[in-house]
């Protein structure tokens, strides 16, 4: 981005810099390790940039989020 932007405060963003953001996410999403980020993580810090992230990625963590859920379930019976 051309400035450095606080990104626990978008409320001061532009549309340019979200535009300038959406600009660059195509190179960047694959090299995050979405599945390593917290469903609580994401929704509070991701989520709020939803409008310029593409919809395979919510539908992706929430699919994520369930398998996740369901080990731990199975695995708390089996003990």
């Amino acid at each position: 981005m051309s400035t450095l932007l606080d990104v626990d405060n978008i409320s001061r963003w532009t549309l340019n810099h979200f535009k300038e953001l959406e600009g660059l996410l195509p190179d960047l999403i694959p090299l995050i390790r979405w599945f390593q980020i917290s469903s609580k993580d994401f929704w509070r810090k991701v989520s709020q940039f939803e409008q310029i992230l593409p919809k395979q990625l919510y539908k992706f963590k929430r699919w994520a989020a369930l398998v996740i859920r369901k080990k731990i379930f199975w695995s708390s019976i089996r003990d």
